[in-house]
């Protein structure tokens, strides 16, 4: 969690125009959705989608008195990021109950050895990643830094019309390679 929230905050926040709260917000919602999404599947392979549907349900009860709460006293509009925080933690904590009560021990332990493990085949693809994201980003950056945003719009435009084609012919190519 600790490299997630390094590289979100390195991303985001150096583009000094992005409230820093709004990308820690931003940044546990998707952490902990991730989690949440765990837990369900849990509940789901127990065969317990009443306990995981009351869960979300309240979870999103509590969302939606939040935001009408938030915006009956007039609040700044990041709150509704806020609300929906506290409604993934509530349901975060919903889950885990439900998983308790099923008599599942969840223990938030790791080996190291299996981390280090993980991390030493993960290395190469990250490195490839990181290059594939600089390949894809350095044209839009130099264009912005060089020229404007305006041609980085026309720029962007015209790069989408020259991919649709590939993407399209690699769907067809796939259609055709299945049969």
């Amino acid at each position: 969690m600790v490299i997630f929230v390094v590289v979100m905050f390195l991303y985001l926040y150096s583009n000094l125009s992005i409230d820093p709260v709004i990308i820690g917000i931003i940044g546990l919602l998707t952490y902990l959705s991730g989690f949440n999404l765990i837990l369900n599947s849990v509940l789901f392979g127990k065969k317990k989608y009443k306990k995981s549907f009351i869960g979300f349900l309240i979870s999103r009860i509590i969302f939606a008195v939040l935001i009408i709460f938030f915006y009956l006293i007039k609040v700044q509009h990041y709150m509704i990021l806020v609300s929906l925080l506290v409604s993934v933690i509530f349901h975060l904590g919903i889950l885990y109950k439900y998983l308790r009560e099923e008599k599942l021990n969840l223990q938030l332990r790791f080996d190291y050895s299996v981390l280090k493990k993980i991390l030493y085949s993960s290395v190469p693809i990250g490195i490839g990643i990181i290059f594939v994201l600089v390949y894809d980003r350095i044209d839009i950056l130099i264009i912005e830094r060089f020229l404007s945003f305006e041609a980085v719009a026309v720029y962007s435009i015209a790069y989408s019309l020259y991919k649709i084609p590939t993407i399209i012919s690699g769907v067809i190519l796939t259609l055709f390679l299945q049969t």
